[in-house]
């Protein structure tokens, strides 16, 4: 039984802390603008012998994009893809947000890897839009 309360606290912290990453992963970043408006993301990954585990993805739009912008990103292994995942169309500007992966997404470190991002702002009448990739890995 303490075994499993003690299993329980680690899992629960590591729900709680969220977009905290360990001390070893490493950071792919990219962005974008489009009429004023700005993309800012960083891709999370551990190197783990001929793999890599993508373990999050945080993101943030500027420039006054409305409250119904959203970001769409894709994990590409020789530019095919492996991981996607669209955003809430409810994202605020300024506001850095975190995805984290419901399961773990494990690419091999062999091959060409790379994060796509589409950010969408809202705006009257016709949204901007932009894409930013991260350098090849």
């Amino acid at each position: 039984m303490r075994r499993l309360s003690m299993l329980l606290a680690v899992v629960l912290a590591g729900v709680t802390l969220g977009g905290t990453q360990p001390a070893f992963a490493e950071a792919l970043t990219a962005g974008c603008t489009d009429s004023g408006y700005r993309l800012q993301a960083t891709a999370y990954y551990m190197a783990s012998g001929p793999w890599r585990q993508w373990t999050s993805f945080d993101y943030k739009l500027t420039g006054g994009a409305g409250d119904k912008s959203n970001v769409n990103l894709w994990v590409r292994v020789d530019f095919s893809v492996t991981y996607n995942y669209f955003s809430p169309d409810s994202l605020h500007n300024g506001v850095t947000y975190t995805h984290v992966p419901w399961y773990p997404v494990l690419t091999d470190a062999a091959r060409v890897e790379l994060t796509e991002f589409e950010a969408i702002f809202d705006k009257f009448l016709e949204d901007a839009r932009c894409f930013a990739r991260t350098q090849p890995i």
